[in-house]
């Protein structure tokens, strides 16, 4: 087995102390700068390779973030967006030589399990995905100086960085889509209460009925908690309540899966009958027949500005909040 030179053999190689080899490695400046010539070519003749582990310690530094999902397995798998989405944290991660440590899970004991190991010293920052309304996690950290970023705009804690894509805009569009098309019964399937992406899709849905001169209709809205199985049987509901819909904005593309099914279980024609857009643009738009027209966000894109931004907090780097464009990706069910 090769045996690897060790800090010392190159310190004897350069004929200087370990600790000046040391400072030459981790790039100090109190080095002299023929020495540092001397010791470079020193480790360059011996093929010494420094020891990352313990030159991150001496740094207090992991070259690893944390990306916390507060979902559990069962919606986090049914849904490509975040599959998409740390995609591309990975990407950009990968490109800094970072690691990427993925967190998942929404419950309280999650929380403190979550809290204990960011603050273990496992990690140099974490995303938070998914963020329930009234988390106070990120919150904390954050004020004790440890460097977070969010998925999404936060309802509260203004004061925390983040990247999101604009749901207030995408909601707006797709029903404006829907009104374009003489649609002027719109229901909403909207995304868990309390979610930011939920709360501003439907928010942008409102926006556009009442530029519309239309009211938004109670029993037109319906919580289908980013489920496909939840929008079928909350879609089901609300056809029998409402039978004159002729439209439905649904705020996922799972949820607009789930409200296909629904229609056609209830002998609707898509889009004779009822016009249908779904939000994500993941690869579930295109399995239906006709395939599904949606509002496209860009997820890997977003993942990869979340890990700019979290690393360059970790760095001390000062950082603006990002907001990424969403457009319509026209299919066959409007």
């Amino acid at each position: 087995m090769r045996r690897f030179p060790t800090l010392d053999e190159v310190a004897r190689e350069a004929g200087v102390s370990r600790s000046t080899v040391s400072r030459v490695i981790n790039d100090s400046a109190k080095v002299a700068p023929a020495v540092r010539v001397s010791v470079k070519a020193a480790v360059a003749r011996l093929g010494y390779v420094p020891n990352e582990s313990a030159r991150n310690l001496v740094r207090r530094r992991t070259e690893s973030f944390a990306v916390v999902v507060g979902e559990n397995d069962t919606t986090l798998f049914e849904n490509p967006f975040f599959g998409l989405l740390v995609a591309g944290i990975g990407e950009r991660l990968e490109a800094a030589g970072q690691t990427l440590v993925l967190l998942i899970g929404g419950t309280a004991s999650d929380e403190r399990r979550t809290e204990t190991y960011l603050r273990g010293g496992h990690v140099d920052g974490a995303i938070f995905a998914s963020l329930q309304h009234g988390e106070k996690l990120p919150g904390r950290l954050h004020r004790d100086g440890f460097p977070i970023v969010l998925a999404g705009r936060p309802l509260e804690a203004h004061e925390l960085p983040y990247a999101d894509v604009d749901n207030v805009g995408g909601g707006r569009l797709a029903t404006e889509h829907l009104l374009a098309k003489g649609r002027l019964r719109i229901a909403s399937v909207t995304g868990r209460r309390g979610m930011v992406a939920s709360e501003d899709r439907f928010r942008g849905y409102c926006e556009a009925l009442a530029n519309a001169g239309l009211p938004a209709v109670p029993d037109r809205v319906v919580d289908g908690n980013f489920s496909r199985t939840v929008a079928q049987e909350v879609v089901r509901a609300m056809l029998e309540r409402d039978p004159s819909i002729d439209a439905v904005f649904a705020a996922s593309d799972p949820m607009a899966l789930g409200a296909l099914a629904a229609l056609r279980e209830s002998g609707r024609r898509v889009p004779e009958d009822v016009s249908l857009i779904g939000f994500d643009g993941t690869m579930l738009a295109s399995v239906t027949q006709p395939p599904m027209t949606v509002i496209a966000q860009p997820a890997q894109a977003l993942g990869r500005a979340l890990a700019e931004l979290v690393v360059a907090s970790r760095d001390g780097k000062p950082i603006d909040s990002v907001v990424l464009p969403v457009s319509i990706q026209m299919g066959g069910t409007t």
